[in-house]
């Protein structure tokens, strides 16, 4: 929804640094602002011009409390601390990133083009591509559609995520970015 750390776009009704929501500020947030407003110009909803004080304070004590109660991808780890916020990995499992097996505060259950399930980008995860490509699924991962950069028309891995991860492993072009839907967004 694009809510959180996100500049308003219709006004910042006079508040410093305003945020659409503002994590840890209330009085930095356009929606808190206008949720407690009685300006039927800005008040939430439209129309209305009496604040509800339940909502009012529910809303701000949420914004203040830094948001640690939301749990979006629901494996009891909190947004905020979670390494992998849309993908479930209540473990919290981080074996690393680009060709290195050390930590990079993304989680193996959302780490982009993670065949190989180590959490680390090498060659095997090239290979185990490549073996699931060509049809032997044995060392298929549930939901590797999920950590595809490059998906087919079914929302299957393709041949172009084999041909740009083996280029970026050998330096031919930069490390893929973190962009594939287990990263990015929720699973519908």
């Amino acid at each position: 929804m694009n809510l959180i750390g996100v500049a308003p776009t219709e006004g910042d009704l006079g508040l410093v640094d305003a945020q659409r929501i503002h994590v840890g500020s209330k009085e930095q947030s356009v929606l808190w602002e206008r949720v407690r407003s009685t300006d039927p110009a800005i008040h939430m909803p439209a129309g209305s011009r009496i604040p509800d004080a339940l909502a009012v304070n529910l809303l701000g004590e949420w914004i203040d409390s830094g948001l640690a109660l939301i749990d979006s991808d629901e494996d009891t780890i909190a947004d905020d601390v979670d390494t992998c916020a849309y993908e479930p990995n209540a473990t919290q499992t981080d074996g690393g990133g680009w060709l290195f097996s050390v930590p990079d505060g993304v989680g193996d259950a959302c780490q982009c083009e993670n065949v190989a399930d180590t959490g680390a980008i090498d060659l095997l995860d090239t290979i185990r591509l490549r073996d699931y490509l060509a049809g032997y699924t044995g060392n298929a991962l549930p939901k590797l559609e999920r950590r595809s950069l490059y998906a087919d028309a079914t929302g299957r891995p393709s041949i172009l995520d084999a041909t740009h991860l083996r280029r970026a492993i050998a330096g031919a072009e930069a490390p893929l970015a973190q962009t594939c839907p287990a990263a990015t967004r929720l699973e519908p």
